[in-house]
């Protein structure tokens, strides 16, 4: 097999299929952009051989108006017809040309190399891929004038890193170059679970041992002695916090961020905030515009009309239903998906991301919940209780007045994964909440003002004063919907502004449009806005530091994740479309849907 390095596009795969309406066969690519550039257009060739290895012939394929990004599939969707090569069984790519936003174009070289990669057999590839992860291939290998990396991408000699993946040489050939050293992994692994488990049994019988001490000999203890107990029990907590923080460091370093997270919050440290936007389950603007859609590195996972769950591909587009699963306010973290159960709103639940294992985590049939938010192994939501203070006066007073929101409080509760009951956070009446970093900022109910508090509830500052309606933390910075009414008109000012977490004033974002829904993704504000009070239908509008672009029409509410947009219409349609408008489909009830997806389009081939 022959390679050029110097070519910054890759093909790791080809699908050859019939269209099932014209009968004719098609091959799809999974395009990979292996350059640190987007790429703006691909022209390649494409040799098509029959069942025996014998040359049919070659297509001259070329792709423009692309915007790859670095490190990433691109053009899924781009089917090169195989209609003059019937027999075709065998697909193989040669790159022309690569043009850039910015930068030089490729073209080939003649510069070629010629590779050798062995393959392991099935069982050693998946022993393989439970140390080296999901994508590994092959054994590291060194051939001299190149190496192949773990991932089965050959590099040149002096590539300290995979140029695919980009892992580290060095450790790719310690750790992933023979069934020997995928052993030592095992056992490094085996004695790592083994000292923390070690660790966690020592710590909690040192806790039990504390406890047990107070209980027999406080009864007899002076004043002086108390004291003394009580910096003893002190100092005792102290080392096994800094041991709890010794160990989230650990799994960091690892790479394990929802483990680090749990070290950290038994340890109760500020360390925390360095982890937690890694364990996110979902934005807070999804959540808070009932989480319908949320992703992970390789998949989209989002809901059809009947609230059943679904993962999408995002390299293949390929959909599967988790299992039996329906829900909303959706979170992905670890190997998990979590849900609040959408026609009771009083249970939360996880299914596995592949479908299996759904579980049942908590249910209170006396309130409803919502903005179900995971981060780590911790689940924070807002349950509607009904109030217990309320005197017959005070019921009669609240039946008069038509409303019923005096009933209910709303408060903020965290259930820990594994745990059988959640505590309450704060007593505070909240609206709406989000937890960044190391603290929780939330809209008060009473004078729908931004406040901050610790992950204990306690430590409450003013943020930004009332009346907001709406708000998102994104790089240190608030963003919030001013609900200010006019003066004369008594409309709400529906502007979005920018503070500072300290409540600094930055900037006003949207002045010239009411935005009734937004959300912040990077640099990037997303919003609906309604030109005037009068207007019919309102715009899903993108706004950065370069300018403004409409991305849908007509939108009443939306999701936004990983470059896609899941949105509804004001005729109540829901739809889901990426940004350049492709994969654009309306999401349907399962027993609707068409079972075989076919290319979006068809490239022209010379």
């Amino acid at each position: 097999m022959l390679i050029d390095f110097s070519c910054p596009i890759e093909n790791q795969g080809v699908i050859v299929k019939t269209n099932s309406k014209t009968g004719e066969a098609y091959a799809l690519f999974k395009l990979f952009n292996l350059s640190t550039q987007v790429v703006t257009s691909v022209t390649f060739m494409v040799h098509a051989f029959d069942a025996y290895g014998s040359e049919l012939g070659d297509i001259k394929v070329e792709l423009s108006d692309l915007e790859a990004q670095p490190k990433s599939f691109f053009a899924e969707k781009k089917a090169v017809s195989l209609k003059d090569y019937a027999e075709a069984k065998h697909v193989t790519v040669e790159f022309l040309e690569v043009t850039f936003a910015e930068g030089d174009p490729y073209k080939k070289s003649e510069a070629q190399t010629e590779i050798a990669v062995t393959e392991p057999d099935y069982e050693e590839r998946l022993r393989l891929i439970s140390v080296a992860g999901a994508d590994a291939a092959c054994y590291a290998q060194d051939r001299g004038t190149y190496w192949v990396c773990v991932c089965g991408r050959p590099n040149v000699a002096e590539a300290a890193e995979c140029v695919r993946c980009g892992r580290d040489q060095k450790e790719v050939f310690e750790n992933y170059s023979s069934q020997d050293a995928i052993n030592k992994v095992f056992a490094q692994r085996e004695e790592e679970k083994q000292k923390e488990e070690e660790m966690q049994k020592m710590l909690a019988e040192q806790k039990a041992a504390e406890r047990n001490k107070k209980v027999k000999k406080y009864a007899g203890l002076s004043l002086f002695a108390v004291a003394g107990l009580v910096v003893l029990g002190f100092l005792v907590s102290l080392a096994v916090d800094g041991v709890f923080i010794l160990m989230g460091n650990s799994a960091q370093k690892n790479g394990d961020f929802v483990k680090a997270y749990s070290y950290y919050r038994q340890a109760d440290s500020k360390k925390v905030g360095e982890v937690s936007e890694k364990v996110r389950g979902n934005s807070t603007a999804n959540l808070l515009h009932s989480g319908l859609m949320t992703s992970d590195e390789e998949n989209l996972y989002y809901i059809d009309t009947d609230y059943s769950i679904f993962k999408e591909s995002k390299s293949t587009g390929e959909k599967t239903r988790l299992g039996d699963a329906s829900g909303f306010f959706l979170n992905v973290v670890g190997d998990w998906v979590y849900y609040l159960d959408p026609f009771t709103q009083q249970s939360i639940s996880r299914v596995k991301k592949d479908g299996s294992d759904a579980q049942h985590l908590y249910e209170d049939a006396n309130s409803q919940f919502a903005y179900v938010t995971v981060v780590g192994d911790e689940i924070y939501y807002i349950a509607q209780e009904l109030r217990d203070d309320l005197t017959p006066e005070m019921q009669e007073q609240i039946a008069q007045s038509g409303s019923n929101a005096e009933l209910y409080r709303t408060r903020l509760y965290r259930l820990k994964v594994g745990k059988e009951k959640p505590e309450r956070v704060s007593d505070t009446d909240i609206l709406q909440y989000l937890v960044y970093k190391d603290r929780i900022y939330y809209l008060d109910r009473t004078e729908t003002a931004v406040y901050s508090m610790d992950l204990n509830g306690r430590d409450h500052k003013k943020i930004v004063s009332g009346p907001v309606y709406n708000f998102e933390i994104v790089n240190d910075v608030l963003y919030y919907q001013d609900a200010t009414p006019d003066p004369e008109t008594r409309i709400p000012k529906l502007s979005i502004e920018k503070v500072a977490l300290d409540g600094t004033y930055i900037d006003s974002v949207v002045f010239n449009r009411l935005a009734t829904v937004f959300g912040v993704v990077d640099e990037a504000v997303y919003y609906v806005g309604f030109d005037s009070v009068d207007s019919a239908t309102a715009t899903l509008y993108k706004k950065t530091a370069e300018g403004e672009e409409t991305l849908v029409d007509d939108c009443v509410g939306f999701n936004v994740r990983e470059g896609y947009i899941f949105y509804m219409s004001s005729d109540n349609k829901v739809m889901k479309t990426k940004f350049d408008k492709s994969g654009f489909e309306e999401v349907i009830p399962q027993s609707a849907q068409v079972t075989e997806q076919e290319p979006a389009e068809e490239v022209a081939a010379e």
